[in-house]
């Protein structure tokens, strides 16, 4: 009787365990396919992006400086611990009225690396999680297309990877309307 209660018990827990939707890449090959911008956007900078948010002690490179001090009003800046299939990184998510915007990564004493997650944390002008593979082609002309080891789909240029929110496709047949999921600026 008791092993079937704990048999039970497990079923009803695994149930209710789902996935964290931010962290999520669809296992389909079939993508949703979003509007194409009709402007030319600028290219993705994070010091300027983090700029327009008063973010800038926070700049790939520089010192870590306390968080109380530079947390813009009506935001948070919290630390967490940030998990993958391979390891788990200590950050920092930058959050405004609603989801994570940007999650940090420090080093002992300094930014090495942030992912933009979505497109409230860029000025409207730039390239950003949200616009697609047609409007990186355009802002970026004769970028590539590489898988990652994990089946998802990604573009490099110096210094950024952009995420593309499609998985398990030939990255020679992406549809041009294919989102853009988090942009992520490595420090040198």
């Amino acid at each position: 009787m008791k092993n079937l209660i704990l048999l039970v018990a497990i079923i009803i827990l695994s149930s209710n365990c789902k996935p964290k939707e931010s962290n999520k890449i669809s296992d389909e090959s079939n993508v949703k396919e979003y509007p194409v911008s009709d402007v030319l956007l600028d290219p993705f900078d994070p010091t300027i992006a983090l700029e327009s948010l008063g973010l800038e002690e926070l700049d790939l490179g520089k010192n870590l400086p306390d968080l109380a001090l530079i947390t813009p009003e009506g935001t948070e800046l919290e630390r967490s611990v940030y998990r993958t299939e391979q390891s788990s990184f200590d950050v920092i998510y930058y959050r405004e009225n609603g989801p994570h915007l940007i999650r940090f990564y420090p080093d002992i004493d300094r930014m090495f690396m942030m992912t933009f997650l979505e497109p409230e944390a860029v000025p409207d002008s730039m390239i950003k999680p949200g616009n697609v593979w047609a409007d990186l082609k355009k802002t970026y002309p004769g970028v590539e297309v590489e898988k990652a080891y994990d089946g998802r789909l990604v573009v490099r240029v110096p210094q950024l990877t952009f995420v593309l929110d499609a998985k398990n496709i030939d990255p020679k047949e992406i549809p041009p309307g294919t989102r853009i999921q988090e942009i992520t600026a490595q420090g040198q």
